[in-house]
């Protein structure tokens, strides 16, 4: 099965990103690490098919990626827009965002190849939420009424598709980049903020 890597990314501007984070070391340091998130992740899909989906206002960075606007809503809506559009009769589609330090080209492999025999593959933040959902077909109900931002995001994603009688796969556990906390498990990101 091919499979789209479809990546929900923010413009990288001043203000907008990172703001937890922001909250702690600032909107300049904020920036310069969403920068950082943001290339690690396209670097990871290179040569993959992919798209990305872009929110917020000014242009879109240089990136070698096709490029796409995020329909209005909130996350769950927005990701199953993508999925939408991105969905064929002959493929997956990978749902990543732009703040998982630990994500590499092997879990985006992974996860496809999981894809060949699950209806849904998940991948688990150590926050209780999740860096990747991938699937076959838009599933709605794994993305209505959900919780966003808090720590039952995953529990309830996987209850929801064992309730629909789906076949699921979970990838490793990762840890995503939201406080200043999450950034000190990650001494990369700490040497590229002393730079």
């Amino acid at each position: 099965m091919n499979s789209t890597v479809v990546i929900m990314a923010k413009r990288p501007e001043w203000g907008r990103v990172k703001t937890r984070l922001a909250s702690t070391i600032g909107n300049d340091r904020a920036l310069m690490l969403y920068r950082f998130l943001l290339q690690h992740t396209l670097n990871c899909a290179e040569g993959l098919d992919a798209a990305v989906y872009w929110t917020g206002d000014g242009p879109i960075p240089e990136n070698g990626f096709r490029c796409c606007e995020q329909s209005e809503g909130d996350l769950g809506h927005r990701m199953l827009e993508a999925i939408r559009q991105e969905q064929n009769d002959r493929s997956g589609v990978v749902v990543i965002g732009t703040d998982c330090p630990g994500l590499d080209r092997r879990v985006l492999l992974q996860a496809m190849q999981l894809l060949e025999q699950h209806d849904v593959v998940l991948g688990p933040t150590l926050d209780g939420g999740y860096y990747l959902i991938a699937m076959r077909h838009p599933i709605e109900a794994l993305f209505k009424n959900m919780p966003w931002s808090t720590d039952r995001v995953f529990e309830l994603a996987l209850n929801r598709c064992r309730a629909l009688g789906l076949a699921v796969a979970t990838l490793p556990m990762l840890s995503d980049v939201d406080t200043e906390e999450d950034m000190r498990m990650h001494p990369m990101l700490l040497e590229y903020l002393s730079k």
